[in-house]
């Protein structure tokens, strides 16, 4: 959809449909959204609870309870160090929007510089995603944030 490569975009897309395999599948899927979803809730909360007092950012709780956290996102301007030390205990981790929008090939037309965006472009230089799946066990999400912790400890 407009990728030459991952995450640069170098035109807009224009097909958003599904097709009927990727019908099919959602049709299988949906009746397990709302546990999927509450399971993910459950989580983050581990999550934060298990980060509080790490020099890190992370969003706060939706207070609605809204959230269905696909991404467990937190923010480090240790960010590169912190993945890679978490790659050496063999917990993978995600840089999911790595560019911002705004300088985004496909948007060059728009005129955008670096700077125009300053947040944008700190969120893309300082995001790392967490692992995050409904069957993830609250033991893992312990691991991680002891890596976590041990990381930017040392």
């Amino acid at each position: 959809y407009g990728q030459k490569t991952k995450y640069q975009h170098v035109s807009l897309p224009l097909n958003h449909r599904l097709d009927t395999i990727q019908a099919a599948v959602l049709r299988v899927k949906l009746p397990h959204l709302d546990g999927w979803n509450a399971r993910r809730q459950y989580l983050a909360d581990a999550y934060r609870e298990h980060l509080e007092g790490v020099p890190i950012r992370i969003a706060p709780a939706d207070a609605e309870g809204r959230h269905v956290y696909h991404l467990f996102v937190i923010e480090s301007e240790q960010r590169d160090q912190l993945r890679d030390a978490l790659q050496a205990r063999r917990i993978e981790t995600g840089i999911h929007y790595p560019a911002p929008l705004h300088l985004q090939l496909a948007l060059k037309d728009l005129g955008y510089r670096v700077g125009a965006f300053p947040t944008a472009e700190r969120l893309a230089a300082q995001s790392l995603s967490l692992p995050m799946y409904p069957e993830m066990a609250l033991a893992q999400v312990e691991l991680v944030a002891e890596g976590i912790r041990a990381a930017l400890a040392g």
